[in-house]
């Protein structure tokens, strides 16, 4: 068994719109959180894809609490 790679993406703009498929095709990674300043974009992406992860305004706040793999 092997330890997921936690990652965020900040900034949920268009080319986000590349990176999140992406990303979720690697079995490895789990997208931990989401960060716009216009979180309705992130809402969105999230909603696009089908993520569960917490939605920030705030990258340093999501860092503090999502704490993602570096």
């Amino acid at each position: 068994m092997y330890t997921k790679f936690k990652v965020c993406i900040i900034g949920c703009g268009v080319i986000s719109g590349n990176h999140i498929p992406s990303l979720l095709r690697l079995k490895s990674v789990e997208i931990a959180g989401l960060c716009d300043i216009d979180t309705t974009k992130a809402e969105s992406r999230k909603n696009q894809f089908n993520l569960t992860c917490p939605i920030y305004e705030s990258y340093l706040t999501m860092l503090d609490e999502v704490k993602p793999d570096s």
